[in-house]
Parts: structure tokens; sequence; C-alpha cells
């Protein structure tokens, strides 16, 4: 109802959830130590390594996911991740609320095997 209220004239085709979590991990990650190799001994040349990370999109059936990982501190990962659906109708509140528990659960599951390998 929202939607169609502050967009009367323009249909929904796609949607989706969009989440930036920040985890906390047991052992220190030497972000320098990535970006090197990565890139080579030389390629910092005295700058000083502030976070580093990997994008990465996945196409299912259903839906799109598009992830963004960062070490942002030595014990410390962010991920900024969007899941994009397409189809109409738009899913009912209860449909969309599982949805978006499903989700934020697939994010963590997935960064608990970044985070322990």
């Amino acid at each position: 109802k929202i939607c169609a209220t502050l967009f009367p004239a323009i249909p929904i085709d796609s949607w989706g959830f969009n989440y930036d979590i920040f985890f906390k991990t047991r052992n220190v990650i030497f972000i320098q130590n990535i970006f090197k190799s990565y890139f080579g001994e030389k390629s910092l040349d005295g700058a000083t390594l502030m976070d580093t990370g990997i994008q990465f999109t996945l196409d299912k059936k259903r839906h799109q996911e598009v992830w963004f990982i960062k070490v942002t501190a030595p014990l410390e990962i962010a991920a900024h991740v969007n899941f994009h659906f397409a189809g109409k109708p738009l899913p009912t509140a209860d449909e969309l609320k599982k949805m978006f528990i499903e989700c934020y659960n697939k994010t963590d599951d997935l960064m608990a095997q970044f985070a322990h390998g």
C-alpha cells in the first residue's frame, strides 16, 4: 500500500533487502598481508592501508545477491549485502518478514564461513 500511495504511476518490477552488518573476529586479520598477496610487496609504497575487501555477485534462480566484504579493523569485517528480487506482485507483509530474516541469516552463515575458513 505504501508503494502504491507514494508511486501510483510507477509499477514495481523489482525490490530487495540491503544490509550493513559488522562482524567481530576472534583472530587478528592482517590486511597488509592480504593486500600484498594480490598486488605485491611494493604495492603500498610506504602508504598506510586502511582497509581492504572483496566484491562478488551471485546470480540465483529467484534473485541476485551483491556482496561487498571489507576488513575494516584488525578484529572487524563489514558486510554490505544486497538481495535483489524481480517480479510482481510484491510479497505480503508476512512473506517479506520471513524473507528478510532468511536473507539476514544467510549473510550471517556465509560470514561465519569467511571468518573461520
